[in-house]
């Protein structure tokens, strides 16, 4: 290609998807080895919260209590990056706690889930690990201030209220995976409690969710609840029984979705379970949903996207959508294109209207596959390709370190991705610390003509490249050209719908393109490190 055509190519083509880049840390604001900061993490527009459970200092650093937990919380400034305002304790605190355990916002509003907690809402009627939420609103100085904590209808010790919390408008919904259901064969089955706030901003409860299918063992039932529009999921990581409910496999997990109807009210419509449903795979570990696409995390999975090649623990993540019927059918299930034992692949996802977002907080390689750092873990993102949900890039930390289990949280908002180090190290061992991603501008695919969104993987890479097609071609040629327009490479392939290549030059920019033989291309851009 000359050097002329490649600027033009440049200048002309709108770009139709562009890689992630790291764009920014953040540790706590008064960072302590083992207090778990990261682990939890939401945003909304400007406000991001971060969870730290095990944090053993009040908002002072002062009064040490164990394990009481802490939240941190941070605004976006005019330059678009995170600055730490505030942290947030529970008002009454209590060794054990885990206060930071499952957190969320949306606009003024951050709730914060202790399932330890053992006090009801005036502080009284002590039940060990009944659990609480609390709700902080954001006044109009910027503050955040506590203004009421809730509790379960028919409380009880051990309910674990709290264990997740999502809020979503008027509506918070919290997970209390302990907790006793309706009737003799329920014990321990667990629940979802949904709140609605009143003309008074008051949160009060309005309705229960159970599984339909409920059963004396313990299911964990509220593990995980993700909400988009009218549907609800939720995930019962130690479920036992299939979608129709027999075949019992100890800890299998299934997730469960709900749909609300034209009063308001929550019915069950599905069950989910993995289409290889093994021993204490705990489908279900991590969840998002968005539209009509639900992703489920199972980072204790064996096998691989076709059921083999046993690697204990390596994890998994299964894609459903809905289609025109209601019905929510699987449509892929992703393991790492590297996978190894102990990955944990899918132990925290996350899903855009473009892309999907799978952590692996064991992973021990970069994301060239090389550099092995045990533990240090990674991200997968994928993007929507006609639903296909191709390989488009893995993420590390920028000084990813021994341990720090990258990926074992995120949340993606829009174009903004934070992920989270609950054992990233700084100046100080073991701290933790989120990452926040951003779309990185002017680095991407040129405009495809010939009808497929192409994926090459690594990307960057120390040289070897993955390209996956979409579909199989007859028929097809790849060429490769440097920043100055110079070939370095073009090559005819057959009947084929993926392509190992390696770029042999210096470090740098290279354009792939993939041409069919009537004229049809598309050009994209890769990264040698």
């Amino acid at each position: 290609m000359r050097p002329t055509l490649l600027l033009l190519l440049f200048f002309i083509s709108p770009l139709y998807s562009q890689p992630w880049e790291e764009v920014q840390k953040n540790i706590s604001s008064s960072p302590m080895a083992n207090e778990l900061f990261g682990d939890e993490v939401s945003t909304d527009g400007n406000y991001m919260v971060v969870g730290a459970y095990v944090s053993t200092y009040d908002e002072n650093g002062q009064n040490y209590l164990l394990g009481a937990g802490a939240a941190y919380i941070y605004e976006r400034d005019t330059n678009g990056s995170w600055v730490f305002v505030q942290k947030i304790v529970a008002p009454d605190r209590a060794e054990g706690d885990y206060f930071g355990n499952s957190v969320s916002v949306n606009g003024n509003y951050v709730i914060i889930g202790a399932y330890h907690h053992s006090l009801d809402a005036s502080g009284q009627n002590f039940k060990g690990g009944a659990g609480a939420v609390y709700v902080y609103k954001r006044d109009i100085n910027g503050n955040w201030n506590f203004i009421q904590k809730l509790i379960q209808s028919n409380r009880n010790a051990g309910d674990n209220f709290g264990r997740s919390v999502t809020i979503n408008g008027n509506f918070i919904y919290v997970g209390a995976i302990i907790h006793d259901g309706v009737g003799a064969v329920a014990q321990n089955a667990g629940a979802v409690f949904q709140f609605e706030k009143d003309e008074f901003d008051v949160w009060q409860e309005k309705q229960v969710l159970e599984a339909s299918d409920r059963a004396g063992s313990v299911s964990y039932f509220g593990e995980n609840v993700a909400v988009s529009g009218d549907y609800l999921a939720v995930a019962a990581i130690r479920e036992e029984k299939d979608a129709a409910g027999q075949n019992n496999v100890e800890a299998a997990g299934a997730v469960y979705v709900f749909k609300r109807d034209s009063n308001g009210i929550w019915q069950e419509t599905q069950k989910l379970v993995a289409s290889d449903r093994a021993i204490d795979d705990q489908f279900g570990w991590s969840l998002s949903i968005n539209g009509d696409i639900i992703i489920v995390g199972t980072p204790f999975e064996d096998e691989d996207d076709n059921d083999s090649n046993t690697l204990s623990d390596s994890g998994a993540a299964y894609i459903f959508k809905r289609d025109t019927n209601d019905i929510w059918q699987l449509v892929k299930k992703m393991t790492a294109t590297n996978r190894s034992v102990d990955d944990h692949y899918g132990i925290a996802v996350g899903i855009s209207d473009e892309y999907i977002f799978v952590g692996a907080d064991d992973d021990d390689e970069d994301a060239s596959e090389m550099n092995s750092i045990p533990s240090s873990g990674s991200v997968y993102v994928y993007e929507n390709d006609s639903n296909l949900w191709g390989n488009a890039q893995k993420l590390v930390a920028s000084d990813r370190a021994l341990g720090g289990e990258f990926g074992g949280a995120l949340f993606v908002n829009n174009d903004d991705l934070v992920v989270g180090a609950r054992l990233a190290s700084d100046n100080i061992n073991f701290i933790g610390a989120v990452y926040s991603f951003e779309i990185s501008p002017g680095l991407g695919i040129f405009e495809n003509t010939f009808g497929n969104v192409i994926n090459i993987f690594p990307n960057p890479s120390s040289g070897h490249y993955n390209l996956e097609l979409g579909e199989n071609f007859s028929n097809i040629k790849i060429y490769i050209t440097d920043v100055l327009g110079k070939q370095i490479f073009n090559k005819d392939y057959k009947n084929t719908d993926r392509i190992n290549f390696k770029i042999n030059g210096t470090r740098g920019v290279y354009f792939v393109s993939v041409r069919t033989p009537d004229g049809k291309f598309v050009t994209k851009k890769v990264f040698k490190i």
